[in-house]
């Protein structure tokens, strides 16, 4: 003790050693301070991180739900248009393949009107030559020289349905007249000439002459 009170008396005996003592004071002081500033700073930073990290992933949660949300709405906006689109199309289908089979089918009825205007009017010049007073049968040749555009067989049937029976001059060749004009020829496979300006037909079992009342078929 008597050290110790002698050192410190030797130190307050001159200003150099109060001096010395105050700045040591001060200078202990200033790093407790500085210390406890450190120490405080350093745990508020600890604190201030640790909020900081905690709110950056409260934003990056809410972020992505709102991104999950946003995304979801999306799609569902996107699933409806494309239904919507498929509807329209499909109704859009539906007009268009109803539109097409009315002009189709109108497009058929005229087809098939002037179809039978065409065979009414071919059925037509048909009775006109075969009803020439000065031929009781009409060669197909001459039939379809005035009848052309039609196939072979097709003209054979017009001339069916103008009422028209076929048969076969004496060298093979085609003829064709009016029933009502040579009923009597009905059965008759062939008809010849018989040189009078008469026809001679050959039936076809057996020979029976028939005269026929007008002048003989034409010879193109």
């Amino acid at each position: 003790m008597e050290i110790a009170k002698g050192l410190w008396d030797a130190l307050w005996a001159s200003p150099q050693g109060q001096g010395a003592f105050v700045a040591g004071l001060v200078a202990i002081i200033t790093a407790l301070i500085t210390s406890v500033v450190t120490i405080y700073v350093s745990s508020s930073r600890g604190k201030i991180d640790a909020r900081l990290t905690k709110l950056r992933a409260e934003l990056e949660s809410e972020a992505a739900e709102r991104r999950a949300k946003f995304d979801k709405e999306i799609a569902e906006w996107k699933a409806g248009v494309d239904k919507d689109a498929v509807e329209r199309r499909h109704t859009f289908d539906e007009r268009l393949a109803g539109l097409k089979a009315e002009f189709d089918q109108q497009v058929n009825a005229h087809r098939l009107e002037i179809e039978h205007r065409t065979l009414f009017a071919a059925e037509r010049v048909a009775r006109e030559l075969m009803s020439h007073d000065n031929w009781q049968w009409r060669s197909f040749k001459i039939i379809q020289a005035h009848l052309g555009g039609f196939e072979a067989n097709e003209l054979r049937k017009i001339l069916v349905r103008a009422g028209a029976i076929r048969v076969k001059s004496n060298t093979g060749q085609e003829l064709w007249g009016l029933i009502e004009r040579n009923k009597g020829s009905i059965g008759a496979e062939r008809l010849a000439p018989d040189g009078g300006g008469g026809g001679v037909e050959i039936g076809s079992f057996g020979e029976r002459i028939i005269q026929a009342p007008v002048p003989d078929h034409e010879i193109p």
